[in-house]
């Protein structure tokens, strides 16, 4: 029956498998790129090898900047102090997927403005040139409209939807070592979420294979595991 059809349908695009467009019809989707926001700090290429994708990195910009009161606020930092600001477009296989502005004080790592990103990621150079322990981090989440340099940069229609997070990653000492923005494709991205229930202030073990939150999504704030 057509009620039938309708609830199936429905329900395939709760799962992201097809998309509706207005005037058009209903179409299969493109297979949504994965990252989980609690699992374990690691960078964003290394997100994407272990699902045996193939990611890119294009710099945009690299230098030294004078740290905004805001940037200095979340690095701890005194306003005005010089930050490494890094501007870089990620894709996955050729296909641009997110716009990432970094910040890092420039004296924890003064030659950073001169290593090259785009064959190294930020988390590998941190740690393995510089020796700087990374240990957590706290992501916030929000849905944004791409402007028209974003909508641009990643092939997408002016407005188009984003999501938008924001993290700070610390070392294991308590110091922040970088604040970032990076706004994420609506259309390729799918962020998932592992809920641990708490009984008396205890967590229990999540089960074999880790429970992901799947459709509705839930965006809003989250615990660790900032990508780089």
């Amino acid at each position: 029956s057509r009620t039938t059809v309708r609830q199936a349908l429905a329900e395939l695009l709760n799962e992201g498998l097809i998309r509706k467009e207005k005037g058009r019809g209903t179409f299969v989707a493109e297979p949504k790129i994965r990252e989980r926001l609690v699992e374990r700090l690691r960078g964003f290429y290394e997100d994407m090898v272990a699902q045996g994708l193939r990611p890119e990195t294009k710099v945009l910009e690299q230098g030294v900047v004078a740290a905004p009161r805001a940037i200095a606020s979340w690095l701890e930092i005194d306003p005005g102090a010089p930050v490494i600001r890094t501007r870089r477009l990620r894709m996955i296989n050729g296909e641009p997927l997110l716009v990432v502005v970094s910040y890092v004080p420039e004296a924890l790592c003064p030659d950073l403005v001169q290593d090259d990103l785009e064959k190294h990621s930020l988390y590998w150079t941190l740690e393995n040139k510089y020796g700087l322990r990374l240990a957590r981090g706290r992501r916030y989440i929000e849905a944004v409209a791409a402007t028209e340099q974003e909508a641009q940069l990643l092939g997408v229609p002016r407005g188009a939807p984003l999501v938008y997070l924001r993290s700070v990653t610390y070392l294991t000492d308590g110091r922040p070592v970088e604040y970032y923005e990076a706004k994420h494709r609506g259309d390729r991205s799918r962020f998932e979420v592992e809920l641990i229930r708490m009984t008396e202030g205890v967590a229990e073990t999540a089960p074999a294979g880790g429970a992901w939150a799947r459709a509705p999504r839930a965006w809003g704030r989250t615990g660790c595991d900032p990508r780089a």
